[in-house]
């Protein structure tokens, strides 16, 4: 069985990584550049895996980790191979593939996308938080209208749809959101239709 927790590491500054262990095997990912805002190790709750509400961005950070450890959470529960086995299998499967992607699942692979993307200096190009608030959101939705969220597919983000998220928005939520809910539902739709996932 592989192992998945966050641990800092180092001796300057706020160091992060999710650590994957099983069997003497242990992989590294350094999460840190992800974290938005000057994190200190005060603000990092090592039992509980998350930053304490004192910490700047703490929501924002908190559930930026939560979507990326699920991927490695996910496949590590039928996996039976190496840590490195495991890790290589991802890798080639970061593509959208023919199979229906999730929403939650296309959400990650853009995340992932914009991580990816640097300027010289090496700082991140793309801002990823919106599409996390909005998964966050969308995960809000799907519960009040008892939708099983985790089996949702991207190719159901209908204009029916849609509207059903800009409705329960406006009620629900008192339009809390709705700047970032319905220009990255947007975006999500150009790019699936344009990853050819619609």
């Amino acid at each position: 069985m592989i192992t998945i927790n966050y641990q800092m590491f180092g001796t300057k500054g706020f160091q992060l990584r999710l650590r994957l262990y099983q069997d003497g095997e242990t992989k590294f990912i350094n999460v840190t550049k992800m974290l938005k805002g000057a994190i200190q190790k005060k603000h990092w709750n090592q039992k509980k895996q998350l930053f304490i509400p004192s910490c700047p961005f703490s929501d924002e950070n908190n559930a930026m980790l939560v979507q990326f450890r699920q991927r490695y959470d996910e496949m590590a529960i039928n996996w039976t191979g190496s840590v490195f086995g495991m890790i290589a299998a991802m890798e080639t499967a970061t593509e959208p593939s023919q199979k229906a992607l999730t929403v939650s699942e296309f959400i990650q692979y853009v995340v992932d996308q914009l991580n990816k993307n640097k300027h010289a200096d090496g700082s991140g190009k793309g801002s990823f938080e919106n599409y996390l608030k909005c998964d966050k959101r969308l995960q809000e939705f799907c519960k009040a209208k008892k939708i099983k969220y985790s089996k949702l597919l991207i190719t159901e983000l209908n204009a029916a749809f849609v509207n059903n998220v800009f409705e329960w928005v406006e009620r629900a939520r008192k339009g809390t959101g709705m700047c970032y809910v319905s220009k990255i539902l947007h975006s999500l739709i150009m790019k699936a239709d344009k990853e050819g996932c619609i």
